[in-house]
């Protein structure tokens, strides 16, 4: 199927002595695997994202390749010397991925976008993308994902109560994707017990799970994570993964930062709220929340600690307003990032913070002119996600289905105003 992408290069809104629009059209078939998307307002937080890289999955083939090399990722060495609980692999770089894990492309199916290298679990750097760098296993759009990760070395763990804790998620909405976890006492995965499985979850912001289980002795144990994802999806991908004995604890996780829509009349007192929600396995009494705000200029202001003293239950999330507010009333752009903290038992910290962005966009005299080539839209257009600047392309590309919105311009009662812009197509599929 046949897909259509609309780019926009340049727009200029004048006063004139009557009303006109001028258009320029050029359909174009050009190769996606050229074309990298980023994103319109790349501080945005990665549900923006997401919901603007919906109809570019085709597109975003170049990052793909990018990040898997093309190549059967392999361990560095064959050592097999077991490590103490708790195993924690935090996934920071692909040295790390490398050391931690033993990569099995157990279909054996290739990259077929990527220079026809295997298409298994790699490294990716996508602070860009979604703020972290993770372990992604790619679509294939033909095969059933079946791909593992495997610990390297052996884990020594007690016999009884364990749980298995990590941050997953899915690369974009509207595509499901599936994974299981498993244990054993060897590394051949046929061999190996599943602890559980997380079936056909939806992209979106990121998720964190604590998974209780019971080992029949003291051993020394391997874990593997299987990405089961059916043909035709998107990309899974995990992170910050933990292996212990005992119980798992509380787990807070900030999930969203609601922040004022982009515009040109942000305020001095613009009110801000998140969703928090309780991922572990037990209550979580009271826990604060601290807010950070970054300012266009750079500097930060930090608000002071706000306790929360009403329970929280396992499983349960809630959404608190802030009692702070914070201050947008210069023009650029703002990022707002929260932290909860002075949670007791709590074993997973890393999902504890939240971010996301606004723009203060201001209003300006006509004629305003943008020409995207140069990258100008930072701060003269805004867009729920669905608009994505493409660089290579010096345009911004219709994604998704929400408006593209401007700074605010002065006009004039009586006038007439001339729009004028350039546009074209890209077929691609």
């Amino acid at each position: 199927m046949k897909r259509l992408i609309t780019y926009l290069t340049c727009a200029t809104l004048v006063v004139g002595t009557s009303y006109a629009s001028q258009e320029s059209a050029k359909l174009e078939s050009k190769g996606a695997e050229k074309v990298r998307l980023l994103q319109f307002d790349n501080t945005q937080d990665v549900s923006k994202m997401q919901r603007g890289g919906l109809k570019v999955r085709k597109n975003t083939k170049a990052l793909k390749r990018a990040s898997n090399a093309g190549k059967l990722v392999r361990p560095l060495a064959d050592d097999n010397t077991p490590v103490a609980a708790p195993f924690m692999s935090a996934i920071d770089s692909e040295e790390e991925l490398l050391n931690d894990w033993t990569i099995i492309n157990a279909n054996g199916d290739i990259d077929e976008y990527g220079g026809g290298g295997e298409l298994t679990w790699t490294f990716a750097d996508l602070t860009n993308e979604i703020g972290r760098t993770v372990a992604i296993l790619w679509w294939n759009d033909y095969e059933d994902s079946d791909d593992y990760m495997v610990t390297k070395r052996p884990v020594t763990m007690k016999q009884g109560d364990a749980y298995f804790s990590l941050e997953y998620g899915g690369y974009a909405l509207e595509y499901y994707e599936s994974f299981e976890l498993l244990y054993g006492t060897s590394p051949d995965v046929s061999q190996m017990t599943k602890i559980e499985e997380f079936i056909e979850f939806e992209g979106g912001p990121a998720r964190s799970a604590q998974v209780p289980f019971e080992l029949p002795a003291d051993g020394d144990y391997y874990f593997a994570i299987h990405g089961i994802s059916p043909a035709a999806q998107y990309a899974v991908w995990v992170d910050n993964i933990m292996i212990d004995n005992g119980e798992p604890g509380a787990d807070i996780a900030l999930t969203d930062v609601s922040v004022p829509v982009s515009g040109p009349s942000l305020s001095a007192s613009e009110a801000i709220s998140v969703t928090v929600s309780n991922n572990g396995q037990m209550p979580i009494a009271s826990y604060s929340l601290t807010m950070v705000v970054t300012n266009p200029d750079g500097t930060q202001v930090t608000s002071s600690k706000q306790t929360i003293n009403e329970e929280l239950a396992a499983g349960a999330s809630t959404e608190v307003t802030l009692d702070a507010t914070a201050d947008m009333s210069a023009e650029g752009a703002y990022t707002v990032t929260v932290t909860a903290s002075d949670v007791d038992t709590e074993t997973m910290t890393s999902n504890n913070s939240a971010s996301r962005s606004t723009i203060h966009m201001g209003v300006t005299d006509v004629p305003f002119e943008t020409d995207f080539a140069e990258g100008e839209n930072s701060n003269k257009w805004t867009s729920d996600g669905s608009w994505i600047y493409i660089a290579e392309n010096g345009a911004i590309g219709c994604a998704g289905t929400g408006e593209l919105m401007s700074m605010g311009v002065n006009l004039e009662a009586g006038k007439s105003y001339r729009f004028a812009y350039t546009y074209y197509g890209n077929v691609y599929g």
